[in-house]
């Protein structure tokens, strides 16, 4: 009788648990995962940009002689929580060849950079992610990029990226500056927050210099 009612109870209790366990797996845990997420907020943030040149050819007004290069240093941080992937991008509206690493006699030229990851250059042409969706909505660049990024990106970490440009004509030479966090959960995932927007309809700031001959 003992061993009858032992799997009968066994019987009525397996089902159960394997619900409860269910339920737990299917609601419980997604919900309380996805809001521990939520509540999780990086905060990307451009803390400095420096415009120099070695050969003091850019004077205090921004102006630049023609066939003389400056140097731009940018220096992004995370303000909030670990960002699992954050980006600090830089792009070039005026150039109108592609940039990257292996083009001999290149516009622009990294110095040097302390991020993480290899940096990534976006050439003309190439499928890029807009609005802050990643790539769920694309467009075609326009003009070439540099996007250096952390994955991870630590809380209140700030990471530095210098590079040389030389400009080929004279007027006016505009350079753009965001940073981008992903997951892109709110409008503290990106800097600036308002503004101009480039061509992947995200706000940038915009820093220009003067070519002159």
């Amino acid at each position: 009788m003992y061993a009858k009612m032992s799997t009968i109870i066994l019987i009525v209790i397996i089902p159960i648990l394997l619900a409860v366990f269910f339920i737990f797996s299917l609601y419980v845990f997604p919900h309380f995962y996805l809001a521990t997420r939520q509540a999780s907020q990086a905060l990307p943030k451009i803390i400095n940009v420096n415009v120099n040149t070695s050969s003091s050819s850019l004077s205090d007004s921004g102006i630049l002689h023609l066939g003389e290069s400056f140097v731009v240093t940018i220096t992004s941080a995370n303000l909030g929580d670990t960002a699992d992937f954050q980006i600090a991008s830089i792009s070039f509206p005026n150039i109108t060849s592609n940039i990257h690493d292996n083009i001999a006699n290149k516009i622009v030229s990294i110095l040097h950079h302390n991020f993480t990851q290899s940096p990534v250059f976006i050439s003309i042409g190439d499928e890029i992610g807009s609005e802050y969706t990643g790539l769920t909505k694309t467009t075609t660049a326009k003009y070439p990029s540099i996007e250096f990024f952390n994955s991870p990106w630590a809380a209140n970490t700030l990471y530095e990226a210098q590079l040389q440009i030389k400009p080929v004509s004279e007027g006016d030479f505009v350079v753009l500056v965001k940073a981008v966090a992903l997951p892109h959960t709110t409008d503290l995932s990106h800097y600036p927050a308002v503004g101009i927007r480039d061509q992947q309809q995200e706000y940038v700031n915009v820093y220009h210099i003067t070519v002159v001959k």
